[in-house]
């Protein structure tokens, strides 16, 4: 008789907290439901309320959403920080820069002098002025300088 007794009590036990034990497996609202079996499960309304929350999924709730858009806002504000900080270096070495695109254009009309020397002197070349071994001479002078 006490083992019926116990079989029954265990029996009743799993049933009653069996939206609880869903909740465990599902991994949804696992403290809300177990709240909500604990108090109102003795009550067919609490015990089905508890069993449906435990099978459906969390939706994101609205603080959920409020801790989102906060995130959103740090990311942000980090990037609009790290913006500011790349054009407060970049005014920092303004001067620098200004120099290096001095330097750099000098480079350039070099670049372009040599390459319109060259261009003429193939074109001699191609005319007939300057003999093979003259070209090369000429064009390891103008490469050289």
């Amino acid at each position: 008789m006490i083992e019926l007794i116990q079989t029954y009590l265990i029996v009743s036990l799993i049933v009653y907290f069996f939206p609880f034990l869903l909740s465990l497996l599902t991994g949804n609202r696992i403290g809300s439901v177990f709240v909500m079996n604990f108090f109102l499960g003795w009550t067919l309304i609490g015990w089905i309320w508890a069993l449906v929350w435990a099978v459906t999924p969390e939706s994101k709730s609205i603080s959920n959403k409020i801790l989102m858009k906060d995130y959103n806002a740090v990311k942000i504000m980090q990037a609009a920080r790290s913006k500011n900080q790349a054009l407060v270096k970049t005014e920092n070495s303004f001067e620098t820069n200004n120099l290096n695109k001095v330097e750099q254009l000098e480079i350039l009309k070099s670049h372009e002098d040599k390459i319109s020397q060259l261009q003429q002197l193939k074109q001699l070349f191609d005319s007939g002025v300057f003999t093979h071994e003259e070209f090369d001479q000429q064009k390891s002078q103008i490469l050289e300088s």
